[in-house]
């Protein structure tokens, strides 16, 4: 094995490492290091309140101030309605510093949940990035329509 090749499982097996042992601190979204980070404090951290979805026809996730923070919801599913009611996003907590949700969410198909983190892109939309260690996924998803403005908007009203 070369020396390059060495180095470079080196450093991978090192980032795993580390980034295992901080994803345990990180599992419920908080970070003793950085708590007074994760307090609610800009008045932006309920930009995040409200229904989103990806795209027109699928779930949409009603975002809810809990106890500690945040969760998501499914509150609407035209294509899979055994959903509704199941909560995709947990313990999420607003990070002032990151300007971001940072907490868990669940992956309904895998049955598994991965870290997240959420922000506003700057056309308002919610960027949501999800994985485990180096491998993550960005999906974007948007303010959905209230019932009536989606009806009014077909002209079904």
């Amino acid at each position: 094995m070369s020396a390059t090749i060495r180095f470079v499982n080196t450093l991978l097996a090192s980032t795993l490492l580390i980034q295992a042992v901080t994803g345990e601190a990180h599992a419920s979204g908080r970070d003793p290091r950085r708590a007074s980070e994760h307090q609610a404090t800009e008045s932006n951290d309920d930009a995040i309140l409200g229904r989103w979805q990806r795209n027109a026809g699928e779930a949409i996730v009603e975002f809810q101030r809990t106890r500690g923070g945040f969760r998501g919801v499914v509150v609407a599913s035209p294509r899979r309605p055994e959903l509704v009611g199941t909560e995709l996003f947990r313990a999420l907590e607003y990070d002032a510093h990151a300007k971001a949700w940072v907490g868990r969410v669940f992956h309904v198909d895998r049955n598994r949940e991965f870290d997240a983190k959420i922000s506003l892109s700057e056309t308002g939309d919610l960027v949501l990035v999800a994985g485990i260690a180096f491998l993550r996924r960005r999906v974007e998803f948007h303010r959905a329509e209230a019932p009536r403005e989606a009806l009014a908007s077909r002209g079904s009203l």
